[in-house]
C-alpha cells in the first residue's frame, strides 16, 4: 500500500512528485494507492481548498486515475475549536465528493478530529486502523472473467487481448467489447447485467479489456497503440473535457467500425452521500437491461 499524506499538499507530497522516478514507480506499483487529506487547509497555500481540489491536484501531478482511495475527516470542527486551537486564519477541508475527477476513487469518510497544543490533527490510531485494513483486503469485484465464471464472457491475458482486438479491427470483424479495470465500481455492476443480456442474445463472447495502465500510464507497454485507437476507431467515445475514454464502455463494432456503444451504467446510478457506489436496483438494473439489450442486439 502507498499513502499520500496528510502533509503540506506542494511543500510534502507534490514535491516529491516532480521526480520522474518516483511519480513513475507509483503510476507502475501494483499495490493500493492511499491519499489521506489533511483536516484543516493550510493558509498561504491551500486556502479554500476542497477534498476535490487536493486529489485533482495530486492527480494533475501524478496522473489522471491513479488514486484508488481518499480518506477524509467528516467529523464536526466547530467555531470554538478554531478560536482555542489558533486555527483562525485555517478553514476545515471541506467535502464535495461531485467535483472529483476520478470517479472510481473510492472516499472513505470518518471523524478523525482530535487536540493537540495548538492544533486540530487526526485520531492517529483510527487512521491506522483504517489503513492497515485496506492493506489487508482483497480487491472488492475484481473483474478477472475467468475466476468469476462469466460464461458467455472471455478474457485472454491483457497483451493478448490488446493484440486480438486491434487485429479483430484491422480485418474488419464484427464484435463486443468493454473497456474498463478491476476496481471500477461501474464495471463491477455493469458486469451482471451484461452477461444476461449475452445469454439471451446467445453471445459466446464478449470482449474484456483493461485500460487502467494503458490509458492513464503513458509509460506502459500498448499506450501509444491505445492513444492511436482512442483518435481514431474509438474517438466517438472520447470524453471531451479528458479526451479519454470513460470506465466501463460497452462497444458493438461492426466491420471494424464502432456503431454504437454506452458509458458507465445508468445516469441514477451515482455515489452516496459517503461516496460509495451502491449496487444497481432493480429498477437500475432493468434499464440498463434495456439499453445493453439494443446495443448487443444481433438482428
Amino acid at each position: 500500500i502507498i499513502v499520500l499524506g496528510p502533509g503540506s499538499l506542494y511543500t510534502s507530497i507534490c514535491s516529491n512528485l516532480l521526480f520522474e522516478e518516483v511519480s513513475k514507480a507509483i503510476v507502475k506499483s501494483k499495490a493500493k494507492k492511499v491519499y489521506v487529506a489533511n483536516i484543516m487547509n493550510q493558509p498561504g497555500q491551500t486556502e479554500g481548498y476542497t477534498l476535490a481540489r487536493y486529489i485533482n491536484e495530486i492527480e494533475r501531478y501524478l496522473g489522471k486515475h491513479v488514486l484508488d482511495y481518499a480518506i477524509v475527516n467528516n467529523g464536526e470542527i466547530t467555531p470554538e475549536m478554531i478560536k482555542d486551537f489558533n486555527q483562525e486564519d485555517s478553514t476545515a477541508v471541506k467535502v464535495d465528493l461531485e467535483n472529483i475527477q476520478n470517479r472510481a476513487i473510492c472516499v472513505i469518510q470518518e471523524d478523525f478530529v482530535v487536540t493537540a497544543k495548538n492544533a486540530l490533527i487526526h485520531d492517529s490510531d483510527r487512521l491506522a486502523e483504517i489503513i492497515m485494513t485496506l492493506s489487508l483486503t482483497k480487491s472488492i469485484g475484481d473483474l478477472n472473467i475467468v475466476s468469476m465464471k462469466r460464461k458467455h464472457m472471455k478474457k485472454e491475458r491483457i497483451l493478448s487481448n490488446k493484440r486480438i482486438i486491434k487485429n479483430k479491427i484491422n480485418n474488419q470483424e464484427t464484435f463486443f467489447l468493454v473497456m474498463g479495470f478491476p476496481k471500477c465500481s461501474w464495471c463491477q455492476n455493469l458486469m451482471g447485467p451484461l452477461n444476461d443480456v449475452a445469454k439471451e442474445e446467445n453471445i459466446e463472447v464478449i470482449y474484456y479489456l483493461d485500460i487502467k495502465e494503458i490509458r492513464d500510464n503513458t509509460f506502459a507497454k500498448g499506450h501509444k497503440d491505445f492513444e492511436k485507437l482512442s483518435n481514431t476507431v474509438f474517438k466517438e467515445v472520447l470524453i471531451k473535457k479528458t479526451k479519454k475514454i470513460n470506465s466501463p464502455t460497452t462497444m458493438k463494432i461492426e466491420s471494424g467500425v464502432l456503431t454504437k456503444y454506452h458509458v458507465g451504467t445508468v445516469d441514477s446510478h451515482l455515489p452516496n452521500e459517503r461516496g460509495v457506489l451502491e449496487p444497481l436496483t432493480t429498477t437500475q438494473k432493468e434499464e440498463l437491461f434495456i439499453i445493453l439489450k439494443d446495443l448487443l442486439s444481433q438482428s
